[in-house]
Order: structure tokens, then sequence, then C-alpha cells
């Protein structure tokens, strides 16, 4: 049956007057998307208190042998877990966390905070200390600065006597016997692969030979090659097409 304009305002008015009245509705408790203690405005849910962050982080720890505490939640590809304090205070190292509630709140600036049972994913703070970045890596022979610092030579072996090496601002000691044969290595690898062709270069960071033309003092790319010879055929076809006659073409 077709409901005409009148019907249609009755109707409007009786759902207007029923849709009024207060009806007593349970509202389940969920937590939100915050997960703090309150209530969801938008939705109307009653939020569940979040688990101090304490809790939460005995529940990722499970005893292993030599009484380590290994981490069971999301651990990094160097094996260091991290631990999600909670809203607003960001993600931290688990070890790091660890040490700051149980030893010392306050690590002081520039501290690292050592293992030394030597696995990144315990947390036991028994086994954590606070030293200086250089006593860290004096103590972790798997480093790859180790050998700089407690061994007194470069990763090389080249060893650290005077004259031997520079001081970064940092601190930190450079090799001057690997830069020199870095650059005695470069230059000989230059000197070999130096074109005998006009106009043929050879890139030694992308590995293959390239075809440069000049026109009016300006470097225009003609292409890549694999082989000199391909890269001369190219510089002697670009240089015909815009000089002509009075091209100067390479010998092959």
């Amino acid at each position: 049956m077709r409901v005409g304009a009148s019907s249609w305002l009755l109707l409007r008015h009786e759902i207007i007057e029923v849709s009024t009245q207060s009806v007593p509705v349970a509202i389940p408790t969920l937590p939100s998307r915050a997960g703090r203690p309150g209530t969801d405005r938008k939705a109307g849910f009653v939020c569940m208190q979040r688990k101090p962050a304490i809790e939460r982080f005995m529940s990722k720890i499970q005893v292993g042998g030599n009484g380590c505490w290994m981490w069971t939640g999301y651990k990094r590809s160097t094996g260091y877990g991290q631990f999600n304090r909670g809203p607003g205070i960001g993600t931290q190292d688990a070890h790091r966390y660890s040490y700051e509630y149980f030893i010392d709140p306050d690590i002081p600036t520039g501290m690292d905070v050592h293992h030394v049972c030597e696995h990144p994913p315990c947390v036991n703070p028994e086994h954590l200390c606070a030293v200086t970045r250089r006593e860290h890596i004096a103590l972790s022979p798997n480093m790859r600065s180790y050998a700089a610092v407690a061994l007194g030579r470069c990763p090389q072996g080249h060893e650290y006597v005077e004259g031997s090496y520079k001081v970064s601002k940092e601190g930190w000691r450079g090799c001057l016997i690997c830069q020199l044969e870095y650059r005695r290595k470069k230059y000989r690898t230059s000197e070999k692969r130096k074109s005998i062709h006009r106009g043929v270069y050879w890139k030694p960071m992308r590995q293959h030979w390239e075809a440069q033309l000049r026109v009016s003092g300006r470097a225009i790319f003609i292409g890549a090659f694999h082989k000199e010879v391909e890269a001369a055929h190219a510089y002697n076809e670009a240089v015909i097409k815009h000089f002509g006659d009075k091209a100067k073409l390479n010998p092959l």
C-alpha cells in the first residue's frame, strides 16, 4: 500500500516519539584504540585499563641457560630486543629498559649498556653494565672495531704506530696505510682502463665504457657499452651525424 504525505508525517512523528524515549542499554567493556582507561565517546565503549609496562615486559621473558632472560618479543636483525613502553613514550631497547628499571633509571649520556654474557637477546639486569663506547668495543670481540680498540691495529692488520693513522673529530682512528693502498689501486685501475679512442671513457663506478661527443663545449651522452670497440663505433656514427665530412673518426 502506498503511503500518502499526511500518513508519512504521522509515521515520522511516531518514530521520533519512540526514539526519544530513554531505553537502558548495556555498554560493553572493550579496549579503545589508544588503550587508555576511560570512555570512547565516538564508539560509546568503556575502555579497559592497560597493563603496566613492567608486567608486559616480564611476560615476554623466558629464562634460558646461564641465567639469561631471553627476550621473546620483537627483535632487530642484530638480535637486540625492542620493547614498546606505551603510547606517547615510544620504543626502546629491551636491555636498556631492564637496566633503567632494575639498576639505574638515569643512564649517563654517551654510555652504552654492555652484555657481560655476550647474548644480545638477554635482558637479565645482572648481566648488564653501563660502559663507555670505547670500553664497550674493547669488551666485545664480535664487533668490527674490536681490533682497532683492543688490539691496536686496523681491520686489515696494520699496526697503529705514530704517523700511521689520523684521528677524526669524534676520536676515531683511520689507517693511512689503507687509504694509500686504496688510492694506488684506484689509480692503477684507471690507468689500465684508459681508452685509446676519441670520445670513449671508462667509468669505474659503473664498470662500463661510455661514448661522449662534445658540441659547442657541451658534452652529449651517446651511450654505455660493455666493450670499448662498441663505444668507439657509436662515437663515429654520432660525430658523422653532427659534423659530416669534417668529422674526426676513430681508426677501427
